[in-house]
């Protein structure tokens, strides 16, 4: 009892502290998968990724969206994808030329934090629109921002296809001036992963004790293609598999850099007031040599695989460490834990309510989440507006519920795939990661589209064993659940998420605006359609 209340006590007594307000980094690890990392799997070599982890505090039940764009709208906004339009297979523009992005009405983490007193940064995949500035990271609230606003780019020359064109996309943006990044692309280009940690460390290197900041660190590792410096390939020699030798490249490369920051954070005297949140935007991609074994499915499915992400807290203010926190938090709780650190309101930052909970306190008294449930999925629109099939998916307590078909038309992806040891047929082409549908018919009936599927994923989370027949009671009232929330449902249309009179296609004016620049960069005036 006295143990328990001295850690009570030193928690307080931090909490208090904070009011210093802390600097924040948050790292997106790009379709980082459970398997794709060395805590998880020693395949994967990533010694300081794995030290920060052992040191900090692993979050073991943090839920992510099932793909890219909306993850990181729900770390940005702190809403329900589904509250934001982001629910369908769209994807907001994951190829350029999409007219789409996150209602301006809505307030971006950083300028929220920016009310605090806060320097804001971004650097890496934006993803959340770029048609005109005013969808830009700067215009959002970022002070600079260093990155690509589309899906995925290659890693040393950061060209981009779309529209049946290939363009450089790189942005190096300063307030309200936005201007391509010649000097980083072509065929002699900085790896990404370095350009990104470089421009990190160069912002760190201009910042005080005085003025926290906010750093938003979006690396392109480890999203296809499988790229990286041979050194750091050379170093996984041992994996059989070209593919996942690559993919394991891509980590090592990315393991200098966690170093190379958390290094700079010291060396600065940054590092004792700075708390550090390690995540990924949703489970590895299967297609482009990810691996989430042993959990279920990955990327683009709502099985365990695809939404149960890895994610991490690093930091000297964290009164406990060297373990794992089990409460249950979803992406859309990192908005109101930082603003909560920052000591901001979140209130009037949208037309709906924040969805996210600060469950920083939970997690520095090592109690349970203040979250008992959450809602992973609402959907019964495509993106045109038209109704579809229902999907709905909750995790309350040990138990999840599925209400209509989870996964992406790939059978394969309904499984369990072990991590590639040798050649194999599904990790041979990345880019059939990206095809919605295989070439043969699905074999049987989709799973849990008949009637709602249950799994107790404490006990099994493989979700291996469907026991909605064994728990009517817990399935009725997970169900509820899932039925009240679908209430909220707001589509595309409702969203304001494409404006223009192309809605989800493809708007010729970028690609024209693209051919003069050579680069993939906003192609309307604020306030055009």
């Amino acid at each position: 009892q006295l143990v328990k209340c001295s850690l009570l006590s030193l928690a307080s007594l931090i909490l208090v502290t904070w009011a210093a307000k802390p600097n924040i980094i948050h790292m997106v690890v790009d379709d980082w998968g459970h398997a794709d990392v060395g805590y998880h799997n020693s395949q994967i070599k990533t010694p300081f990724i794995n030290s920060l982890a052992e040191d900090g505090v692993k979050l073991t039940s943090f839920y992510v969206y099932r793909f890219c764009s909306p993850s990181r709208s729900s770390f940005q906004t702190g809403r329900f994808p589904w509250h934001i339009g982001q629910q369908t297979t769209q994807n907001l523009n994951p190829m350029p030329g999409v007219a789409c992005g996150i209602n301006l009405s809505y307030s971006f983490m950083p300028k929220v934090l920016k009310e605090a007193g806060y320097n804001t940064m971004a650097t890496g995949k934006y993803h959340l629109g770029f048609q005109s500035p005013d969808y830009t990271p700067t215009y959002r609230g970022f002070d600079e921002y260093l990155g690509y606003y589309s899906g995925a780019e290659e890693h040393f020359t950061h060209e981009k296809a779309g529209e049946s064109h290939t363009f450089f996309d790189l942005s190096n943006n300063t307030g309200e001036t936005i201007r391509t990044a010649p000097a980083y692309v072509g065929p002699n280009g900085t790896y990404s992963a370095f350009l990104y940690s470089n421009y990190t460390v160069d912002f760190l290197k201009r910042q005080t004790s005085e003025t926290p900041f906010y750093i938003y660190l979006a690396w392109n590792n480890v999203h296809a293609p499988c790229e990286a410096p041979q050194q750091y390939v050379d170093l996984n020699s041992d994996i059989q598999n070209k593919n996942r030798r690559e993919f394991g490249g891509m980590m090592s490369a990315l393991d200098v850099t966690f170093e190379t920051i958390i290094t700079t954070l010291k060396e600065q005297g940054l590092y004792d007031s700075t708390i550090i949140v390690v995540t990924t935007d949703n489970g590895g991609n299967l297609g482009g040599s990810g691996s989430n074994y042993p959990l279920r499915g990955g990327k683009y499915t709502f099985w365990e695989g695809g939404v149960r992400g890895n994610a991490f807290v690093h930091s000297p203010l964290l009164p406990w460490k060297g373990g794992s926190w089990d409460g249950i938090a979803h992406a859309v709780d990192l908005y109101a834990t930082f603003a909560g650190l920052a000591g901001v309101e979140t209130t009037s930052t949208g037309p709906v309510p924040v969805d996210g909970i600060n469950f920083w306190p939970a997690l520095a008294q090592n109690t349970s989440s203040p979250r008992d449930s959450v809602v992973l999925q609402i959907c019964s629109v495509t993106p045109e507006g038209k109704s579809t099939n229902f999907t709905g998916v909750v995790v309350e307590g040990k138990y999840k519920l599925i209400d209509g078909y989870p996964g992406w038309g790939k059978p394969a992806w309904d499984g369990w795939v072990p991590t590639p040891q040798v050649t194999d047929p599904l990790y041979t082409k990345e880019a059939e990661g990206h095809m919605p549908f295989d070439t043969v018919a699905y074999p049987g009936p989709y799973p849990c589209a008949a009637k709602p599927c249950l799994f107790d994923v404490e006990a099994d989370p493989t979700e291996h064993n469907d026991i909605a027949d064994q728990y009517p009671d817990v399935v009725s009232r997970l169900q509820a659940l899932i039925d009240a929330e679908r209430k909220t449902e707001v589509s595309i249309q409702e969203a304001g998420l494409c404006l223009t009179k192309y809605g989800t296609g493809n708007d010729p004016r970028c690609e024209a605006k693209a051919a003069e620049l050579g680069f993939w960069e906003p192609w309307l005036e604020n306030g055009e359609l």
